[in-house]
């Protein structure tokens, strides 16, 4: 066995026939954890990005932010707007968040909220944020 192979393999030959696969793999997660340490810092940070997405109230303002890197156009609909989806478009950063900013006295919890997505294939749809 080269001495360039995976520690794994090292550890435990019976995984030999399959090095091709385990380095694949291990390159894509090398690649995965450059991308999230270059775009959020470190792991953690990337974990914890629920606490960023979603509908927050925050310093007196509503913030909602929507990862759907792929729409083509997103809004903030609700009971606080008659759920008219040109009252409050959402605008796209570069790692494909939509966001909005409204002020606090625009929703009150319990306020009914969607977000009206048009996907890449041109169709418009309701959500409800995950969170």
């Amino acid at each position: 066995m080269p001495a360039q192979s995976p520690q794994l393999i090292l550890d435990d030959p019976w995984l030999e026939p399959f090095e091709q696969v385990i380095r694949y793999r291990q390159e894509r997660c090398y690649h995965a954890l450059q991308l999230v340490g270059e775009n959020y810092g470190n792991l953690s940070g990337f974990a914890n990005l629920h606490h960023e997405q979603g509908l927050l109230l925050r310093d007196g303002k509503w913030l909602c932010k929507e990862w759907l890197p792929a729409a083509q156009e997103v809004s903030l609909i609700g009971d606080f707007n008659s759920w008219d989806s040109t009252a409050h478009p959402m605008r796209q950063d570069h790692q494909g968040c939509w966001h909005i900013s409204l002020p606090e006295s625009k929703l009150s919890l319990g306020s009914g909220y969607k977000v009206r997505v048009t996907g890449a294939d041109g169709i418009t749809r309701d959500r409800i944020p995950a969170l």
